[in-house]
Parts: structure tokens; sequence; C-alpha cells
């Protein structure tokens, strides 16, 4: 990857870019979630993952780094950045449960739902090619204005510790019930955040965590988060984080 044409490259946690950067002694800058993950003040999970930790510290190396988490843990740490169709959203509270939980797959999300027949769920999948209404489970291709919108009307969100629906989830005040994907550090120190702002977490699903999701279902409750419109606010940052770097030389960096 040439990059001998850019000034420096900025980085959503993408290998490529980082380590070209790093071997052509290009200034690189991490923007994302992961980015944040080993800075002060951060809720770390308490089980110990040192393969997890030393793939998150070197699969995308960065000179410079800006994370973006659920709270501004510390002063290098922005909020997340909200799309601006989640912001404009019309929120409601209708019967269905909207489920997004990409590390299982369908029929194993088929089974647990099932069995818990008195409630609605919407399930999205990237199995499912067009829409398909069942007794009790209606099943959605990836579509991200279909997301939005469910997302936006569901009475609550069952989904995995990625950053951006948790996120999104927070903003419009969705309780949450978060199940994090395996073998994914970065999803665990999520997960110890979302926890410590009071979201319900449960380790796996399994039909014998039912009774967890309907006592969830009960008397789980929601979190809200008013994040700012700082997209602009970040993009100044970055751009500002470059001009010093750059003109001190990356040597001196």
């Amino acid at each position: 990857l040439d990059l001998s044409k850019y000034d420096f490259v900025i980085s959503d946690f993408e290998p490529v870019s980082c380590w070209a950067a790093t071997l052509q002694n290009k200034l690189c800058i991490g923007l994302s979630n992961q980015a944040s993950i080993f800075t002060e003040n951060v809720p770390l999970p308490k089980s110990t993952d040192l393969i997890g930790k030393l793939v998150l510290k070197r699969y995308a190396p960065c000179r410079v780094s800006v994370g973006i988490h659920f709270k501004r843990y510390n002063e290098n740490i922005f909020t997340p950045v909200i799309d601006q169709r989640i912001r404009k959203a019309e929120v409601s509270e209708k019967k269905f449960y909207l489920v997004y939980l990409p590390a299982y797959e369908l029929k194993k999300i088929k089974k647990v739902f099932r069995k818990i027949s008195s409630k609605e769920f919407m399930v999205f999948s990237k199995e499912v090619k067009k829409v398909k209404i069942g007794k009790n489970i209606t099943y959605a291709p990836l579509n991200r204005d279909h997301f939005i919108s469910a997302l936006a009307g569901c009475r609550g969100v069952i989904t995995a510790a990625g950053f951006s629906t948790a996120s999104e989830a927070l903003f419009l005040g969705k309780k949450m019930l978060v199940i994090p994907q395996k073998g994914q550090f970065e999803q665990k120190c999520n997960m110890a955040a979302l926890k410590n702002m009071g979201v319900t977490i449960i380790k796996k699903l399994k039909r014998k965590r039912i009774p967890d999701i309907k006592e969830w279902m009960r008397s789980g409750k929601s979190v809200k988060v008013n994040y700012p419109d700082n997209a602009k606010e970040i993009v100044r940052h970055v751009f500002g984080l470059a001009a010093i770097y750059n003109s001190k030389g990356l040597e001196h960096s």
C-alpha cells in the first residue's frame, strides 16, 4: 500500500493501513473504540486474557491514538459519533424486542427465542435474505434503514458488546441485554464498561439462560445517555494532532 501521496493516515483499527504507515514511517492516527481500551480509567474485565490483549495492542499499530468510548474516561477519549438518522429517529416503544447477535447462527437464536413464545422478537441476521414473519419472531436481513427504524421502535435490544449498536441504544434510551462475543477482548472491555453503567449482561445465549432473559424483560431498566454531536470536534482534534506531530517530525514524536 503506497502512502507516498498522503500526509498522514487515519485508521479505524484497520491493520493494512496501520502497518503500511509503520513500515513507511508515515504518521498513523488510530481513531476507534479499540484505541481507548488501554488508556487511563477505562474499565477492564476481571479475567486476564493475555492473547486478547496482545492482539489488540499489535493488530493495528498507530503512532497516535484517539479513543472513542461510552464515556469520557480521560481527556484523550471522545464519546460516540451517533448517526444523524439515529438522532432524528422518532422514538417509540412497540411490542417487539430487537435481536442482533452476529456471532450466533440463526438456528441457535431460533431455539432460544421460540421458547419465549409470549414475546415478540425481530431478529436481524446476515443469514436472512428477505423479511420472514414467524409465530413470535420476525426475521430481517441486514439493512441499515430498517435496522434504525426497528431500533427506535423496539421495547428493548438484545445484542453483542460491539460498540456501535450499544452506543445507539444508549442514546435512544433503550434497555439492553448484552451477550459479548466469545474470543473478542474488546467486547469484554465494552461489557465491563456497560455493566458499570447499569446494563444487564449474560455471558452466553443458551436455553438455560431463558429465565434471565425473561427477568430482564420484566424488570430491566434502560440507560439513556445524551451524547453530544461531536463529529466536528473529533475531526478538529485529529487534524490538530497531525499538524503537531508532522511539524515535529516523526522521529521526535
